[in-house]
């Protein structure tokens, strides 16, 4: 057995679990398993071990799959429709390769190496989030996982807006304005 087999005999099974204890549809899993094991034959056909993958190969990757889409159905995927960005065809193809990459590394390829002081600023921002989530309030690893996501998402979102001084000045409490703010958004009707 070559050792990208062994790798699909052993990332597969564990992708699937994963999916399952995390609850999701039966189609969606059935469609992220064959997403990955798509990305391990491509892996496996360049002779790249998926231990050592990195954003590269995902982008080729996608340009692969794409090619296989239009050569099979002689048509791009209704997904790259016009009225649709790319990054949602993108998305949706590569949510099984970052679920698969982070069982095989415990996290989605290398971090992101900080390369401004703002970048350096968020990434401090975020450790010491984490430890207080940890050393304070007792979370489960899953929960501070989520949190720290979303605290990374926040700040990439503010990007130089949220630099250390800009943040350090913010001290105005959830107001009832805010509060208006927040009840009004179109997700708040499903809380």
């Amino acid at each position: 057995m070559s050792s990208a087999e062994h790798s699909s005999n052993r990332w597969l099974p564990q992708l699937n679990e994963h999916l399952e204890r995390e609850r999701y549809s039966a189609k969606a899993a059935q469609r992220c398993v064959a997403v990955a094991n798509a990305f391990l034959a491509f892996l496996k056909s360049r002779r790249i071990a998926v231990e050592s993958a990195d954003n590269t190969h995902i982008a080729q990757y996608l340009q692969h799959a794409l090619r296989l889409y239009r050569r099979r159905h002689g048509r791009s995927p209704k997904s790259l429709d016009p009225s649709k960005p790319f990054y949602w065809w993108r998305h949706s193809h590569t949510t099984a390769i970052k679920m698969l990459l982070r069982l095989v590394r415990g996290q989605r390829p290398p971090a992101h190496k900080p390369r401004t002081s703002t970048e350096l600023f968020h990434h401090e921002v975020c450790q010491q989030y984490e430890r207080w989530m940890h050393d304070v309030r007792g979370l489960a690893p899953e929960t501070m996982r989520g949190r720290s996501a979303e605290a990374r998402r926040f700040l990439c979102w503010l990007g130089e807006r949220g630099n250390r001084q800009k943040l350090a000045g913010i001290t105005q409490p959830l107001t009832s304005t805010n509060t208006e703010c927040i009840n009004h958004h179109p997700s708040a009707g499903s809380r």
